[in-house]
């Protein structure tokens, strides 16, 4: 271990440390903050249901697949937090995240659908619900409370809020619902949820092969690693000329690869050269789609 490296983790160690990381984060959020003091003096909307997937950056998850079902004029008034890029895919009327805009339907909504942690300064007033499905039933590597030491201090502060604001949380396996309750800083109430049962798979990899122009032909290798630390992408793969080559050479087709990085450093994906052997599948909506296909 490097002497950096034992100074920054004595440091972090420090309750000055976690001050100053959630001060600084803070203070880039001033105006959302300031915002959403304001927008709690307005009336709860009770049929207003706001989604969210992966902090405002994908159509897709559990959100998802519970917003489709709303889709019937019933009164109810649905709002997805989408970026510019893809929200024309969805059928409800969308804001931008990190606008005042969504702010605004966040604080008057009356039901939250969200897989991801809000940000710390988001709290959810008394008469509103928020419904928490995260966004993974089984996971391989240590998170929330499990991997709280290397966790940045002001995203442990949000956690343990976001976890206070939930009225329910989602699991789909029991291995997910003992997790929720010993890493989550939760004890509220867990509903037991499903895997998708009626996945149109020759219709998901005809989508993927549509939006990309790729022939049936063409086989799909799909890069899809985790977010790092410091959000870095020194550790990733970037010889992707290479692994196509070879796979075209040992195989005798056609290969591309699909390079889709983790929402939370997804505005890096801009690491590779994109080419048509290499296709940047970071703004593609959907990484179940992205599975089946390749």
């Amino acid at each position: 271990m490097s002497i950096k490296t034992i100074i920054r983790n004595k440091v972090r160690n420090t309750k000055l440390y976690d001050f100053y990381s959630v001060a600084i984060v803070g203070c880039k959020d001033v105006v959302q903050i300031v915002a959403s003091f304001w927008y709690r003096l307005y009336p709860v909307q009770r049929n207003k249901i706001v989604f969210s997937s992966f902090n405002g950056t994908s159509y897709n998850g559990q959100p998802f697949e519970i917003s489709t079902k709303l889709l019937i004029d019933d009164g109810r008034d649905i709002v997805w937090i989408l970026p510019e890029s893809i929200a024309s895919i969805c059928p409800h009327r969308s804001v931008t995240p990190n606008s005042i805009r969504a702010v605004y339907e966040l604080m008057t909504a009356g039901v939250w659908i969200d897989n991801c942690r809000k940000k710390f300064w988001v709290r959810k007033r008394n008469n509103q619900l928020y419904i928490q499905t995260w966004h993974g039933p089984v996971c391989l590597k240590a998170i929330e409370k499990d991997a709280e030491r290397t966790l940045p201090p002001f995203y442990v502060y949000g956690a343990k809020r976001d976890s206070k604001n939930a009225n329910y949380i989602v699991s789909e396996t029991e291995w997910r619902t003992t997790n929720i309750q010993q890493s989550f800083w939760y004890n509220g109430k867990i509903v037991k949820g499903e895997f998708k049962k009626n996945y149109n798979y020759e219709q998901a990899n005809k989508k993927v092969r549509d939006y990309y122009s790729l022939n049936e032909n063409t086989k799909i290798l799909l890069y899809a690693p985790t977010f790092r630390e410091d959000n870095s992408v020194d550790n990733y793969l970037n010889n992707f000329d290479e692994i196509v080559s070879t796979l075209e050479e040992k195989t005798n087709y056609q290969w591309v690869v699909i390079i889709r990085m983790h929402p939370n450093v997804a505005s890096r994906s801009d690491y590779i050269s994109y080419d048509t052997k290499k296709i940047n599948g970071t703004l593609y909506p959907c990484i179940d789609d992205l599975i089946v296909a390749c």
